[in-house]
């Protein structure tokens, strides 16, 4: 083989090498880039409504107790408020979530809410607004407080799940950057080495 054809040779394998390198690195960044817009534009702003849904879950639960207390029906109004706000947004993550996990999670949720919703509206509110006060008392220690206390572990059982389905994303993203400079790094050492043995 020829001087000219042997550097032509070992050129080619110097571009093969970086091109085969740099191919992959546009391969893991473009990966880093979808999962940093998926991100942002869906995971967060559902972690977000994670966050609300747990402080309406309290929320309600004070407004309840405010009621209890008062009679007063600015309390009903925040509850009803908070009430429909947490039930349209379980339907519409339940909508959208695409792991078998993340659906059975807020199809429990939305189910111990709706309940949760009603044993306050149809038994507690009908018997204090009727003046039977140690009725209404008694079925919010019996009944709506263990109600409420089961909720609010559901609702703590699903922020977990958002944390943890976010770590993933971070994790993989972090994976997805390590590989990209490792990939960029060995291209370079294999190009200065072909390089050094053409010479």
């Amino acid at each position: 083989m020829k001087l000219t054809s042997k550097m032509i040779a070992y050129f080619l394998v110097v571009v093969l090498v970086s091109f085969v390198g740099f191919a992959f690195s546009i391969f893991k960044v473009t990966g880093i880039l979808d999962d940093t817009l998926n991100t942002q534009n869906v995971e967060m702003p559902r972690f977000y409504q994670t966050t609300d849904m747990t402080y309406n879950t309290m929320e309600k639960v004070a407004q309840v107790r405010g009621f209890l207390l008062t009679g007063s029906d600015v309390h009903l109004q925040e509850f009803d408020q908070l009430a429909k706000t947490n039930t349209e947004t379980e339907k519409a993550l339940l909508a959208i979530m695409r792991t078998d996990k993340g659906k059975k999670l807020t199809g429990e949720l939305l189910k111990l809410d709706t309940e949760f919703n009603e044993l306050v509206t149809k038994k507690l509110v009908p018997l204090k607004k009727a003046g039977k006060d140690a009725e209404a008392l008694q079925v919010h220690q019996n009944e709506v407080t263990p109600a409420a206390k089961i909720l609010g572990e559901k609702m703590e059982e699903y922020k977990v799940y958002r944390q943890d389905f976010l770590k993933g994303v971070f994790s993989r993203t972090i994976d997805n950057a390590t590989a990209t400079r490792n990939a960029v790094i060995l291209s370079m050492i294999l190009s200065v080495l072909v390089g050094i043995l053409i010479g």
